[in-house]
């Protein structure tokens, strides 16, 4: 997802409904907080409320105690790695 976004060549529509469309809450959560960080223009759906555990940013990254509490992730990369993506 990232790379695609890196790039500039997609459609955020059809972006966001492909992970709407996928059904896990995971995928709009990473990306929401892709969509914030990098001030992407991408209508991102808000998570309703009921919502309550966390999952990690990057699944794979051993976790870190950091949380971004409107999308519900551990955010398990430093803002150094963050910037390199």
């Amino acid at each position: 997802m990232i790379d695609c976004l890196d790039y500039g060549d997609y459609d955020s529509t059809r972006l966001v409904d492909y992970a709407e469309k996928i059904g896990n809450t995971g995928v709009i959560r990473r990306l929401g907080f892709i969509d914030d960080h990098y001030d992407l223009d991408i209508d991102v759906p808000i998570l309703d409320g009921s919502i309550r555990n966390f999952l990690l940013l990057d699944p794979v990254m051993p976790y870190i105690v950091k949380k971004n509490g409107k999308w519900k992730l551990v955010v398990n990369l430093s803002d150094r790695e963050l910037e390199d993506i």
